[in-house]
């Protein structure tokens, strides 16, 4: 996504409730939604982050500020898109390991990353050697990045003995732990709708559900969605 020149920022609240309106208005013709990380270049919001809802239509006819919904719009070959911009809290941290020397630094940098790319975290590691020439003179590893993989480095790497892959693999089970309770839930709600199908199929004539169906489906798609979340 290229930076944002002059677009409406919205909060996370207005901005969310946006969205929904938008994709749950028939005459939208909303068929997928998809959000990405950009830049603000002007006003009060310069050099901030903002994510961006691309709400993918098939009113293509539709163009920037001339549409029902006062959006802009993105245009993508002979597909067009409404855009919401929203300003939201991004979850990063910082975290600054200082060493005594270059050589006990470059042990723990050894240990924790190795040669690997994968860390999912920015790396920084440096020292005053450059303006000494002493190995012995105060280093330090900073790393940068989510505030969940920051807090885990910091308690399983540089306080533990573990290394990046023991944080992902901690990362990721947690969010297994969260995940997998929905799933069952879900679960727990399809069978519901399955026995008022089988036990009481004029249930939708009085108003119990409207298209039991297709709320099946849905829930299938959410349940198998939930239990394939992984740390990528």
């Amino acid at each position: 996504m290229k930076p944002i020149k002059e677009l409406k920022i919205y909060n996370k609240k207005d901005g969310l409730k946006k969205v929904k309106s938008v994709a749950r208005n028939d005459a939208a013709n909303v068929t997928r939604i998809q959000k990405q990380k950009s830049s603000y270049l002007q006003g009060a919001a310069k050099g901030e982050t903002i994510m961006m809802y691309m709400l993918w239509t098939k009113n293509t006819q539709h163009g920037s500020m001339q549409n029902p919904y006062g959006l802009e719009m993105l245009r993508k070959g002979n597909k067009s898109a409404y855009i919401i911009p929203i300003k939201e809290s991004i979850n990063e941290a910082k975290y600054t390991h200082k060493y005594p020397s270059i050589t006990a630094m470059s042990k723990d940098y050894d240990r924790i990353f190795g040669s690997t790319s994968a860390a999912r975290v920015k790396i920084i590691s440096g020292s005053k050697r450059e303006a000494t020439g002493k190995r012995s003179q105060p280093a330090y590893i900073t790393i940068e990045g989510d505030k969940k993989l920051i807090d885990a480095y910091k308690k399983i790497a540089f306080k533990g003995r573990g290394s990046w892959t023991d944080v992902l693999k901690s990362v990721k089970e947690s969010v297994n732990e969260v995940t997998m309770p929905f799933s069952n839930h879900l679960r727990g709600a399809q069978e519901e709708i399955e026995f008022m199908i089988g036990e009481h199929p004029e249930a939708s004539e009085e108003g119990v559900y409207k298209n039991p169906k297709q709320a099946i489906k849905f829930l299938t798609i959410a349940q198998k969605a939930l239990r394939k979340i992984t740390w990528t």
